[in-house]
């Protein structure tokens, strides 16, 4: 049995939550204000207005206003601004 298939039944076996052992990036939004991604891969595109951003077997798009990079680190980045829309893109 491959690792991720055996990954996934303990998970499921265990009654833990998907996002510890399902692959992909995590998204987190607070707000209209705060997008925080893990596990991307990198920034293709960023501007005031628009960011997109490789993650997994796609991309990302924010949408909005006034956007800045406030944090990144190693496979973690933290988009500020006027958040008006995110949009998923499978490649």
């Amino acid at each position: 049995m491959p690792f991720k298939n055996w990954q996934k039944k303990i998970g499921e076996t265990l009654d833990l939550p998907e996002d510890l052992y399902r692959e992909g990036p995590r998204i987190t939004v607070i707000g209209f204000e705060v997008v925080m991604i893990e596990d991307f891969q990198q920034v293709i595109f960023f501007s005031e207005e628009n960011v997109i951003v490789e993650v997994g077997a796609g991309h990302l798009e924010l949408r909005g206003g006034n956007l800045v990079l406030a944090q990144m680190s190693l496979g973690e980045i933290e988009i500020k601004g006027e958040i008006h829309g995110l949009e998923f893109r499978k490649a």
